[in-house]
């Protein structure tokens, strides 16, 4: 006998569309899982928001890891005792761009508050480059038949179908 230990959500990943672009969200330990990014920067993400408790400071490079996914990116990991955990503090932002002399990151302090305010360019984002060569216009156009979008609260659910 099988054992079901896990069921298929109700929704996606969140997207909310603001004024200055589109902001996605992950909680701390998705940004250990690539496609999870990926799939909010396929959506036309343009900011990642992650609040975070991460406590090993081993897997920071995660953090810098999911620039890969052509987004920018904050994250706003606590700091300070939480019982057994001890987070690491320092939160972080990145600003994107192909260019990497034009990438910028600024981090807080590993223990207290802090305010930290960077731009961001939405313009650098919105020309993403995933795989060279494939149309993702086409790929995402409902009328071909690969995909059907519907909604699930705030976001946009992809639904894919292989022939």
């Amino acid at each position: 006998m099988i054992k079901k230990w896990a069921d298929a959500g109700e929704s996606s990943f969140p997207t909310f569309d603001l004024p200055f672009g589109r902001v996605g969200m992950l909680l701390g330990y998705d940004l250990l899982f690539p496609e999870a990014a990926e799939c909010l920067a396929k959506w036309g993400t343009d900011l990642l928001c992650v609040p975070a408790l991460w406590e090993d400071r081993r897997n920071k490079f995660i953090w810098e890891a999911r620039l890969g996914e052509q987004m920018h990116l904050a994250v706003a990991n606590q700091w300070g005792n939480f019982g057994k955990f001890h987070a690491l503090g320092g939160s972080l932002m990145y600003s994107y761009s192909r260019y990497p002399e034009k990438r910028f990151k600024l981090e807080a302090l590993p223990e207290g508050d802090d305010v930290n305010i960077m731009r961001f360019r939405t313009k650098e984002v919105r020309e993403k480059r995933f795989v060279e060569n494939v149309d993702y216009n086409v790929l995402m156009d409902p009328s071909m038949g690969l995909v059907s979008k519907t909604t699930a609260g705030p976001g946009t659910v992809c639904e894919f179908k292989f022939r």
